[in-house]
């Protein structure tokens, strides 16, 4: 079919090229935008015809896009046909460069993968398992693997090294007992408890805490409460305060 030598009628619409080339409409606009593809003039019912010369070019553009010829070099190359091959090399050479620059890449994940041990979570889960304190086969509570996950992210130790820390008090039930008694205080803070009151727990609860060679560094307490999803009561911001100035006093 000739294309070019038939009436405006008998030509191809947008979507009938764009059909042909394996594109979209929109692609077809977006190329007559920056230049790559010449606009046709509207026939007389308004529409834009396109011939042979706008399918063959098409069709070289969506080509030279798949191998991800930057749009400029395309359209260097349409204007000067003649330096194709010095552009195809080119990109080649790119090509190359980066498939070794992926090829490494994934050769170092693979070596992480194989290196990565546990996450944070299944750490910290194995070790109250260990201890008694988790069911086996249940995994910790969501709110808790997201802290694991912090604690990991932020202390120099890493939750492994915590864990390691938090092992002999793991391991003795009644100073664990103690913890959860101290832990379940907390919780249960009245919105009206004094400073002395506070005090009273944070230094009872530092001194059953095993004392880390390099303790974290703090976390400013609203960016924590982000994090975790979890908004602390008032009082609970109090006390946190009030643990974080004794355990730097205890020092």
């Amino acid at each position: 079919m000739d294309l070019e030598n038939q009436p405006a009628h008998r030509r191809l619409t947008i979507g009938e090229l764009a059909g042909l080339a394996g594109v979209s409409t929109r692609s077809v606009r977006h190329y007559h935008a920056v230049g790559l593809l010449p606009e046709p003039e509207r026939d007389a019912s308004g529409y834009r015809r396109y011939g042979v010369t706008e399918l063959v070019a098409l069709v070289r553009i969506v080509r030279l896009r798949a191998v991800g010829m930057p749009i400029a070099r395309i359209a260097a190359q349409l204007a000067d046909p003649g330096t194709g091959g010095g552009e195809l090399r080119r990109l080649a050479d790119e090509l190359h460069d980066e498939i070794a620059r992926l090829s490494a890449l994934h050769d170092r994940l693979l070596a992480m993968s194989e290196e990565a041990g546990p996450g944070p979570a299944d750490v910290v889960a194995g070790a109250l398992r260990e201890a008694g304190r988790l069911a086996p086969g249940n995994p910790l509570m969501p709110r808790e693997a997201a802290a694991a996950e912090l604690v990991d992210a932020l202390d120099p130790a890493g939750v492994a090294g915590i864990v390691e820390t938090m092992a002999p008090l793991l391991a003795d039930p009644a100073r664990a007992d103690r913890l959860a008694g101290l832990l379940r205080q907390v919780q249960q803070l009245p919105g009206d408890a004094d400073d002395g009151q506070l005090d009273r727990l944070a230094r009872e609860l530092l001194g059953v805490l095993p004392k880390p060679d390099r303790p974290a560094p703090p976390v400013d307490l609203a960016t924590l409460e982000k994090l975790l999803g979890h908004r602390l009561t008032d009082v609970q911001r109090r006390f946190q305060l009030t643990m974080r100035a004794a355990a730097e006093q205890a020092r």
